[in-house]
């Protein structure tokens, strides 16, 4: 299932990829979540601080899940292990012990 949602969220482009945009004045909630959530994708690990918040305003928890694993899964060697639990504890349930594997990980990263 994490696959699907990443595939999912790795097809979105066109006029909802947005992302470096004001996803705050997008009406339409799902282009406004796959606006964030290409914005966060595309964010380096030295705006963790940014990345947590723009996390927090993907209302999905679809989108959020699959934007952050994808981040972490990028960036689990550039952002310390705290910033990162801060990010996982976003996440409900699976997807958050999933989260913090993957950044306890760094070494099994493709």
């Amino acid at each position: 299932m994490l696959h699907l949602l990443l595939i999912l969220a790795c097809s979105s482009g066109g006029e909802s990829s947005q992302a470096g945009s004001d996803c705050s004045s997008i009406k339409d909630i799902k282009k406004q979540n796959t606006c964030y959530h290409d914005q966060l994708i595309a964010m380096p690990a030295s705006d963790i601080s940014k990345i947590i918040e723009v996390a927090k305003l993907i209302t999905d928890d679809m989108w959020r899940q699959a934007a952050v694993s994808k981040w972490i899964k990028e960036h689990n060697n550039d952002v310390n292990q705290q910033q990162g639990q801060q990010l996982c504890s976003l996440l409900d349930g699976r997807d958050r012990s999933y989260c913090l594997r993957q950044l306890s990980s760094p070494h099994l990263r493709r």
